[in-house]
């Protein structure tokens, strides 16, 4: 009878163990699953910041929207090499402790839901910066020489909607975030000299706190003056066309600003001081979540 006893316990341990085993390679394997999701999407992150630089050093992509999203792209991409960093260290523990198992398990539900959330925000940066999100205006189309104001362009308001509605087209599809809309115009001249006098001379420094401003401050003026009235008509067209498109979350933020005399951001390196190709006007937007 002692002699079954313990043929029976000794199986009884046997089966324990066994089970026990599988629990631990199966939860090793769940763990080594999960680390390869991590790495992928760090791989994927790597991949949207490169796309990130590229198009800031080919002009298309402004300076607010790039450090805003190169500090959202750090964020995950520390959060994900910190479970990366945890996953290594339960491994190096091993799987045969059952407490650590347990916690093992616990981290493992808990970063499957992290999971989740990271990978939908790389999918939206990714998309973000798949996107067209920069429209290059050359002012002859809008203004005639030696003007700002834009009084009725039918020809603005139809290229300035297309902005607009990719806009709205993008938060929409992501309309269950919360999400802000920004809209950065800058207006740039060439070093075309202003005639003392003239009327566009007393226009552009009436307002000006210099008594007599030079040629660099006064295309300072102009440029800003031209982004302030390419940003009215994308304001308008924005209000417009947002009623028709499912985005209650959106805020939204407008920028204009003058840029005179500097040159535009972009791959032209033969510009000259009186240049057609330096009276533009960028038009770039982004549309980012909230920082909560």
């Amino acid at each position: 009878m002692k002699k079954y006893f313990t043929v029976a316990s000794l199986i009884l341990v046997a089966l324990t163990s066994c089970v026990s085993n599988k629990k631990a390679n199966s939860l090793q394997k769940q763990l080594e699953e999960q680390k390869s999701e991590q790495v992928s999407l760090l791989q994927k992150l790597d991949s949207i910041d490169a796309r990130r630089i590229s198009k800031r050093n080919s002009g298309e992509l402004d300076e607010m929207t790039d450090s805003a999203t190169y500090q959202y792209i750090r964020q995950l991409r520390d959060s994900i090499q910190i479970r990366i960093q945890q996953y290594d260290a339960i491994a190096s523990n091993g799987y045969k402790n059952k407490r650590r198992n347990r916690k093992a398990q616990e981290h493992f539900s808990h970063v499957s839901m992290l999971y989740k959330a990271d990978l939908e925000n790389v999918l939206f940066f990714d998309e973000l910066l798949a996107a067209n999100t920069f429209a290059k205006l050359n002012t002859a189309v809008f203004f005639g020489s030696g003007q700002y104001k834009i009084e009725s362009n039918t020809e603005a308001e139809k290229m300035l909607g297309t902005v607009t509605d990719e806009v709205l087209r993008f938060a929409a599809k992501h309309s269950d975030r919360e999400l802000h809309a920004s809209f950065i115009v800058l207006g740039y001249a060439d070093e075309e000299n202003f005639t003392p006098g003239s009327e566009l001379y007393k226009d552009l420094t009436k307002n000006m706190s210099s008594p007599s401003p030079g040629r660099i401050q006064l295309n300072v003026e102009m440029s800003n003056r031209r982004a302030n009235a390419i940003t009215s008509i994308l304001r308008e067209q924005y209000r417009l066309q947002r009623s028709s498109f499912p985005v209650n979350n959106l805020s939204d933020s407008f920028f204009s600003i003058g840029k005179g005399e500097q040159l535009p951001a972009g791959k032209i390196t033969d510009y000259k001081p009186v240049d057609e190709r330096r009276r533009v006007v960028l038009i770039y937007w982004s549309v980012l979540p909230k920082r909560k």
